[in-house]
């Protein structure tokens, strides 16, 4: 009878490990980086067209757009390559991007938009913008 349990103790591990396995494999294909980036920029009102690479050796995003009534954001194209273990420490380190064909512009608003949270830690060793513009509301009542 131990005999048996231990096979089913067994098996009650590789079932789900093998499963989770599967998952992180999947997420490392280009199919499942768009998924997890599409889903996870959803909340934050950000889209995606396409995105290859992997979340380990880093990514390559296409057609980022963002629109709010205070900025606009598009992006042809965003390389980037980062630490992914300084997430475990709660920090962001960036080792190099390169933004191709931004337009920010920043529209005038009347309210004060400060963050009253505390923003994450980003260090970024080297960054390449290029093919690029800002608008900025410089000059402009915004009473």
């Amino acid at each position: 009878m131990t005999k048996g349990l231990r096979h089913i103790r067994a098996w009650w591990w590789a079932v789900p490990g093998a499963l989770l396995l599967a998952l992180l494999l999947l997420l490392q294909t280009p199919w499942g980086l768009r998924i997890a980036l599409t889903t996870a920029l959803r909340e934050s009102g950000f889209t995606l067209a396409g995105a290859r690479g992997n979340w380990v050796l880093g990514i390559e995003a296409y057609g980022i757009e963002f629109d709010s009534e205070d900025v606009s954001l598009h992006v042809d194209t965003l390389r980037a390559r980062y630490n992914l273990f300084a997430l475990a420490r709660g920090k962001v380190h960036v080792k190099n991007v390169a933004v191709v064909g931004a337009d920010l512009r920043i529209h005038a608003t009347a309210d004060d938009t400060s963050a009253t949270e505390e923003p994450l830690p980003i260090r970024v060793d080297d960054a390449l913008i290029y093919r690029s513009q800002v608008s900025l509301p410089l000059g402009q009542d915004t009473t």
